[in-house]
């Protein structure tokens, strides 16, 4: 995560070269999960919303519990920094 001046929210976080990127839409009130053409699934919106507030409070107590934060490199500091701004403002939306 690097504060870069010119992306969404002055943040960018780069993808990850290992795992599954799946593509997300939202329809209204629905979401649709697709991985490939086989492997779609719809959720409504309430529970996706849920879910993800979830996982996200469990990683956010996770890195309190691991404080204090030592990072020797600047930009990675400012990244961190502003990554965790802009969660707990949007934590504090949902």
């Amino acid at each position: 995560m690097w504060a870069i001046e010119g992306e969404p929210d002055g943040l960018f976080i780069g993808g990850c070269d290992i795992g599954i990127d799946w593509e997300i839409k939202h329809l209204d009130e629905t979401v649709i999960h697709k991985i490939d053409d086989r492997n779609v699934i719809e959720t409504q919106l309430d529970d996706w919303r849920e879910a993800v507030c979830n996982f996200s409070d469990e990683v956010h107590a996770f890195f309190m519990t691991s404080w204090p934060k030592i990072i020797d490199d600047y930009d990675d500091q400012r990244g961190f920094e502003l990554f965790m701004k802009i969660w707990e403002q949007r934590r504090k939306e949902v």
